[in-house]
């Protein structure tokens, strides 16, 4: 079974993107947690699994032309969310990790990803 690794990292950022087509072609399965709720994500880039809810419609949209509408509901959908619960994007990660088990968990930031990535190890994890 092929080793994983989780980035917590900018869905739509270049930097994510090098450092992900760096070690693609080494036998890991890559996977990407956006470390900030938007849909900026690339969808010529196939490479890692995308957690996000929704990415099939997304994509299918996105082939479609209809990107802008699903941006504005799940906008809606994700400011709606934060209202009921403010916590769910951090659960919502620390759901990825249980359900993926990564072998290493890759931040790509600090002030986004780095912070949220512990924030859910000692509450989540420990």
């Amino acid at each position: 079974m092929s080793k994983r690794i989780l980035f917590v990292a900018p869905s739509g950022s270049i930097h994510t993107r090098r450092w992900m087509q760096q070690i693609n072609d080494q036998g890991w399965k890559l996977y990407l947690f956006p470390s900030y709720d938007t849909l900026w994500i690339d969808p010529a880039f196939s490479t890692p699994v995308y957690c996000v809810p929704f990415f099939f419609l997304y994509q299918w949209l996105h082939r479609a032309g209809m990107q802008r509408l699903f941006g504005v509901v799940y906008r809606a959908y994700q400011l709606l969310l934060q209202k009921i619960d403010p916590d769910y994007y951090d659960r919502r990660l620390a759901r990825y990790i249980s359900r993926i088990r990564p072998d290493l968990i890759h931040t790509l930031e600090t002030q986004g990803a780095g912070y949220m990535a512990s924030r859910i190890r000692k509450k989540y994890f420990q």
